[in-house]
């Protein structure tokens, strides 16, 4: 165990170089959103998470990026639902609409917790949109590794 335990605060200490050495190419917001990250704070993950989810209504073609995600990488369990709903849309129908993926959520038992509607969840995402081409791999990343680092401290308890 402690060798895994290593080896995740290498990968972990490689990862933040990696995120200041790329942080000097990306947009501003993008930028912050990852310092945050960077500084510990707890709900830097739930932005990126959230920035992540909302830029894929925007720009379908990030999912590329995102092959490596799944629900379960996600800490937000809205954004986990609305991420396998945009992936399932997407090989379905080769498209990601907000009102047809928040339209597969409609779950009537199953309501969203950060809002009244899967409809206002989705579009409130848009407005956090902040990942683009240039940045939606740091964004995976992050959320695979804060995925990572969850399993581990749950390990530990």
């Amino acid at each position: 165990m402690s060798a895994l335990i290593e080896t995740l605060d290498e990968v972990t200490r490689q990862r933040d170089q990696a995120i200041r050495i790329l942080s000097l190419a990306l947009s501003t917001p993008a930028r912050r959103r990852l310092e945050e990250l960077e500084a510990g704070k707890p709900k830097a993950i739930e932005a990126i998470e959230r920035g992540l989810v909302g830029a894929l209504f925007v720009d379908a073609s990030l999912l590329s990026a995102c092959e490596r995600l799944k629900p379960s990488d996600f800490a937000l369990p809205d954004c986990a639902r609305i991420f396998g709903a945009i992936v399932a849309r997407a090989k379905a129908t080769g498209r990601v609409e907000l009102v047809l993926v928040a339209n597969d959520l409609g779950d009537p038992d199953m309501k969203p917790a950060t809002a009244p509607s899967w409809l206002v969840a989705c579009s409130r995402l848009l407005d956090e949109s902040l990942a683009d081409e240039d940045s939606v791999g740091l964004y995976v990343a992050a959320i695979r590794d804060a995925a990572i680092q969850r399993r581990v401290e749950r390990r530990r308890a």
